[in-house]
Formats: structure tokens, sequence, C-alpha cells
């Protein structure tokens, strides 16, 4: 019996105290199927269901009731609705004390991380980070089918530590072309993202073509539109914006209809060059309109803003940016590529080559996306 089939079956009875954990672990994983298939809006009807008061005498206090939470969370995530994604998530964590559930306890205190990072809460993000590690077990990390590490490294990815990152793939042996499995796509994607961070195009778009095909094939559209997204981005940075543009825009047809956001605004300013590329082509304008000013308030909130209250950390550097290197450093957050950026100041591709080679040196980062990171710690950009 599949776990949908299950689902059908135990939530048309009675509950009883006999299947009420019964009910709760096929809902809840429906719901995990419905977002793996991209079907948002049919898993936040399947983790409603795990969320019945009648479940546990006006709030359900089985253990397998903390994925709920959690499963919510999520989703409200993506649809951007931080607020009420903390609250589901505080919820879990709540429960997950109280019942002693250390696995769904620190995978939601990740997925929370995820919600402060977004809120530009960079601290709070650390600390939800620092509290998953205490609240596992080392066997839980390092087993296979938990995503506990992947979303860890994930959480790490987000806060500019690649180094953090990169140990954590070498750990997992992590490589290009191992064997595809579903129960390690989630550490492979965060594999493509730290070769992303390494500047390391080939092997990322490498990795992302298999796991499309791997993805498609198997009708996993939510990990489809994380993969065409990272493809698009890779694409633009390499200089290949039509390709680019296309792709973005295979990716906004897939997620429009279930009202994915962050999958498309985490990406912050590559993301939002891109979509200004593809609003230009036509393609999906009130869509596209709608993540860039989720973009637009983001970069906005007083959190985030650079302000005369934040110290001028560029004083730290032992080298200082040129006028002409800051001004190619706010290109490359812009998501121009580097033939792109000779093209807007008119000089040579090797001359801004030389340019992004010379920040790169004097931040001390190796990336594109550490170079964005460190521009924002020190108040750049």
């Amino acid at each position: 019996m599949t776990a949908e089939q299950a689902f059908r079956r135990l939530t048309s009875e009675e509950p009883t105290t006999s299947n009420a954990y019964l009910r709760l672990l096929a809902a809840y994983g429906v719901g995990r199927l419905r977002v793996v298939q991209g079907r948002l809006h049919e898993a936040q009807k399947a983790y409603r269901w795990v969320l019945r008061p009648e479940m546990g005498k006006g709030k359900p206090q089985l253990p397998v009731a903390g994925w709920g939470y959690l499963g919510m969370g999520e989703l409200l995530r993506e649809w951007n609705d931080l607020g009420a994604a903390t609250r589901y998530l505080m919820e879990g964590i709540e429960l997950g004390k109280w019942v002693g559930a250390a696995g769904p306890l620190a995978i939601t205190y990740t997925a929370l991380a995820r919600v402060k990072q977004a809120q530009g809460d960079t601290s709070g993000a650390l600390d939800a980070i620092d509290r998953a590690r205490r609240s596992a077990q080392d066997l839980q990390v390092r087993d296979p089918l938990n995503p506990l590490g992947a979303y860890l490294a994930r959480a790490q990815l987000a806060q500019g530590d690649v180094a953090a990152a990169e140990r954590w793939v070498r750990e997992r042996r992590l490589g290009v072309d191992d064997e595809l499995d579903y129960m390690r796509e989630a550490e492979q994607l965060v594999l493509a993202r730290v070769l992303i961070a390494q500047d390391k195009p080939d092997e990322a778009l490498r990795l992302l073509g298999r796991l499309l095909s791997a993805a498609h094939a198997a009708g996993r559209m939510g990990s489809v539109i994380e993969i065409l997204v990272l493809q698009a981005l890779l694409l633009q940075a390499e200089g290949h914006t039509a390709r680019a543009v296309r792709i973005l825009g295979d990716a906004l047809s897939l997620a429009e209809p279930e009202g994915y956001v962050r999958i498309f605004v985490d990406e912050g300013a590559p993301i939002a060059a891109l979509l200004r590329r593809v609003s230009s082509a036509g393609i999906s304008p009130q869509y596209v309109g709608t993540l860039l000013a989720s973009l637009r308030h983001h970069a906005e909130d007083p959190q985030l803003s650079a302000g005369a209250s934040i110290p001028n950390y560029a004083q730290l550097l032992s080298e200082p940016l040129s006028e002409r290197e800051l001004e190619v450093l706010r290109l490359i957050a812009s998501g121009l590529s580097n033939r792109e950026i000779a093209q807007d100041l008119f000089v040579t591709p090797g001359t801004a080559k030389r340019h992004v080679h010379n920040i790169y040196r004097k931040l001390e980062v190796r990336s594109r996306t550490q170079a964005i990171a460190r521009a924002r710690d020190l108040n750049l950009i």
C-alpha cells in the first residue's frame, strides 16, 4: 500500500487511539510526497490533517506531529509568509522538546535558520544552526537517509561559510560522477552549490544536468525547479544569457501555479538581474513582478540596509579596493558575467577578468558568491 493509499484509508476512518499515529504518519508522508512533486497546495492539505486538533485533544502530542509543524513551516517559508512560518516552526520545536524527538527537532531548527536568513537575521540564523547541531546525535547527522547534514551545509552556505560546506562535502565523499540516488539528492544539490561557490561551473553544470534528468524522469518537479534555477544562474554568469533566460522561463512556468517564491528570491541579486531580463522578454510578467517586488523588499529591509550605524569594516582590509574595483564589484552583485561587465565598462574581457581577480584577492575569497557575501559584510555594496 502506498503512503497516499494509506492516507486515504486512514483519514476516512474515525480517529482512535490505535490508529492516530498511523494517520499522522500517512498524512505527513503524502504531504512530503506532494512537496517533492511540486504540488504545494495539496501538500498543505495533508499537513493540515497532521495538525487536526482532535488528534491530540487540542494540540497533537504524538512525536510525528512535529513533522506536520515542520512541513507547514517550510511551505509558508516558500510562500514567503515568514511570520507564519516562524510560528509553526516554533510550535514544532516546543513539541520536539516536550516529547524528546531529536530528529524532528534538529531538522526544524535548520528550517528556522532558513527563515531567519530570509528575514535578514544573521545572528538568529547562526543560533538556529548551532541549536540544530546540539539537538542531533552524531549518528543522525551522518546517516545518508537523514537530510540533516545536507540542511546544515545548505544553511552554512547561505551564511557565506563555504569552508564549512566544503568540509561536509569531503566528509560525505561526494563527487560529480557519483551514482544518483533520490535518498541523497539533497546532498548532491548542496554539492552543486558548493561547486558554484568554488567557481567550478563546468563540474556544477555536469552534475546539475544529471540531476535534472533523474528528477524529470521521477516526476520530482520541486527538485526540477531548483535545478533549473541553478542552471540559469550558472549560464548567466558564464555569459550565456539567452539560454539562461529560456531555462529560467521553464522554471517559472512550473513554479507559478504553486506560488513558489523563496526558491527564486533566496538567490539574491544574481536572480534579480536575470528576472529583469526574463521580464523584458515578456515571460510570466505578473509573477516575475511579484518576485522582483519581494527582492526589492528584502533589499530595503532595515535589518539589511547599510545605514550610518554600521561601521566601515572596509578599513580592515589590508588593501582597499579602488573605485574601479568597487564599480566592478557592484556589477558582480547585480549578476553580470565578466563579458557583460567588460561591455558595460567599455573595457576588454581580459581587463574585466583582471579586476575580478584583484577583487577576489583583496577580499580573500575564491568565488562570486563569496565576494558578494564578503562585500555585504564589509558594507561595500
